[in-house]
C-alpha cells in the first residue's frame, strides 16, 4: 500500500492499490488506507472492499472506514446495511462516525431510521449529536421524531447548538 501527502493532511494521492490494505496486519495501516481512500474522493470506487472493511477487528479501521464510506454520499447507498449495525458497535468512535456516513447517505438511509433513532439515547454525546444531525439528512419527518429529540434536548443544555438543526430544528441557539 502507498499513499503520499503532498500538502500535509489535505491532498492525498493514493495509488491504484487501496484494496492491498485488507490483508495487511498493522491496522494503523489499513486505517490509513481508508481514510486515504475517502480523502481522495475515490470512496464510491473501493466501496465493496471498504464495506468488507467494516468487520475490521480494530475499532480505528471501522471508525476510519466509516468515515470514508461518508465521504461517498448518496453513492454509498449500498453500505447502508453493513453501517447500520455499527451504530451499537462498542467503539463511541465507531458509532459517531457511522451515524455521519450515513448523513451524508441521505434518503438512501432511510432504513438505518430506527437506528439513528436509537442512538439518540447513545451515552456518549457526540454520537447523540450526529445522530440528530443525520435524521434530518436521511429524511426523517419532524413530527415523527420531535418527541424523541426534545426528551434529548431536555436532558442535554449543551447540546442544543450542535442538534437543534437536526429533526425539525432551526439551527440557531437563540432560545437557549
Amino acid at each position: 500500500f502507498f499513499f503520499q501527502a503532498e500538502d500535509g493532511i489535505r491532498d492525498y494521492k493514493v495509488t491504484g492499490v487501496q484494496t492491498c490494505a485488507l490483508p495487511i496486519s498493522q491496522p494503523f495501516v489499513r486505517g490509513n488506507a481508508a481514510y486515504a481512500i475517502g480523502k481522495t474522493g475515490a470512496a464510491a470506487r473501493f466501496l465493496p472492499a471498504l464495506i468488507e472493511m467494516l468487520r475490521d477487528p480494530a475499532d480505528n479501521v471501522r471508525k476510519d472506514v466509516a468515515e470514508a464510506i461518508g465521504r461517498a454520499g448518496a453513492d454509498a447507498v449500498s453500505a447502508v446495511p453493513s453501517l447500520t449495525p455499527l451504530l451499537k458497535d462498542r467503539s463511541g468512535a465507531v458509532r459517531r462516525y457511522t451515524a455521519e456516513a450515513l448523513g451524508r447517505i441521505g434518503p438512501g438511509a432511510r432504513p438505518a431510521l430506527p437506528a439513528l433513532i436509537a442512538a439518540l439515547q447513545d451515552a456518549e454525546f457526540t454520537v447523540r449529536s450526529y445522530a440528530a444531525y443525520s435524521l434530518k439528512s436521511v429524511g426523517i419527518d419532524p413530527k415523527e421524531g420531535l418527541p424523541v429529540w426534545t426528551a434529548l434536548l431536555a436532558g442535554y443544555r449543551d447540546g442544543r447548538s450542535r442538534t437543534s438543526g437536526g429533526v425539525g430544528g432551526t439551527g440557531s441557539d437563540a432560545a437557549a
